[in-house]
């Protein structure tokens, strides 16, 4: 074997032996003799390199790891482009669907199972490990919470039941708005919360901007991407949400993995997420896998970049800019707020 700038090699029969301090314990060097001797080397560590060797391994593994899903994400997004595709961003479509079922369609999970549940991390250091998780790790209960794509769903109300008090509930299907509504009213509910109309990839048509903490997603990005229009339909909802959340906010999605759940969201969906403005890279999401569920349910996590916000901010303000009088539209004043109750349905 052989690695530039290594001291302390002995070699004979084949064999290999490493013995090197561990401030001498280069991860380049230590990675290059594994990868050339792996067959065959019987690599030595002095004791006190032992733990560094460990988070090389683990390193190399959780890359091995990310090339592999990439792989299978292009796949997943070849066999998106090629095959039949629902027409889930049509609200046809979906009037036809909650027409059939005017009670509740929970996407995936129920409210409980999202509000609290158990998960495991797809590819870090602790995989196989079951966390215990809240969506109040995410959303907090003091903040401005939009339900982006309520549908008929009833994890507005089980939000507002669990502490969460300051909910606006959208779709773009009025028919299962009315149905959310209704049911709330039931249960007497209403009058706490917020429902209106509002198209996922149209928010600044609804709301002015950075009015909310938190938008929690139960399948609509889902729903999006798996559509014949997902290719335009995933960045314009990407657009919109960014545009009403708060810096340091954050887009808490459901969403099935990739491939009927057998590995984690598509790295499709993550480039077609891709946006300097959210925290932590481009393609940055915090991954949870809820456990124990064969279909592969994730919550995926994006947080708003205040720094981001910050430098546009500056840009803007050493331009020479021109007041723009408001459209008149309602929810369009720079005034405007998100629980206008006159326009609840």
């Amino acid at each position: 074997g052989s690695c530039a700038g290594a001291e302390g090699w002995e070699t004979w029969d084949g064999d290999t032996l490493l013995t090197l301090p561990r401030e001498r314990l280069d991860g380049g060097c230590l990675a290059d003799l594994l990868d050339r001797s792996q067959s065959a080397a019987r690599v030595q560590v002095a004791p006190g390199s032992a733990q560094s060797l460990g988070r090389i391994q683990g390193s190399a593994r959780a890359e091995d790891l990310k090339m592999m899903r990439r792989g299978l994400g292009s796949f997943g997004a070849f066999l998106r482009r090629k095959l039949p595709r629902p027409p889930y961003a049509d609200v046809n479509w979906w009037n036809n669907i909650y027409q059939r079922s005017p009670l509740t369609i929970e996407w995936g999970i129920g409210p409980e199972q999202m509000m609290n549940y158990n998960w495991i991390d797809p590819a870090g250091s602790s995989f196989g490990q079951v966390h215990e998780g809240s969506l109040e790790d995410h959303v907090p209960k003091n903040g401005s919470v939009l339900a982006l794509g309520c549908g008929n769903s009833a994890l507005s109300e089980e939000m507002l039941l669990q502490g969460w008090g300051n909910i606006t509930s959208v779709d773009f299907s009025e028919l299962s708005v009315q149905q959310a509504h209704e049911r709330a009213s039931i249960r007497g509910l209403a009058s706490q919360l917020d429902f209106r109309v509002a198209d996922a990839r149209l928010l600044h048509q609804t709301f002015p901007p950075a009015v909310f903490d938190a938008v929690v997603d139960k399948g609509c990005l889902d729903c999006l991407y798996w559509s014949d229009a997902a290719d335009n339909a995933v960045p314009d909802t990407r657009d919109s949400v960014l545009r009403v959340l708060k810096p340091g906010g954050k887009y808490v999605v459901l969403i099935n993995g990739g491939l009927g759940g057998m590995q984690p969201p598509s790295y499709d969906l993550l480039l077609l997420m891709q946006d300097p403005r959210w925290e932590d890279g481009e393609t940055s999401a915090v991954k949870r896998r809820l456990y124990p569920r064969l279909d592969g349910m994730y919550l995926l996590v994006w947080t708003k970049s205040a720094a981001q916000v910050q430098k546009q901010v500056a840009h803007v303000s050493g331009r020479r800019t021109t007041p723009v009088a408001s459209s008149g539209k309602p929810g369009g004043g720079a005034g405007a707020k998100p629980r206008d109750r006159s326009r609840r349905k």
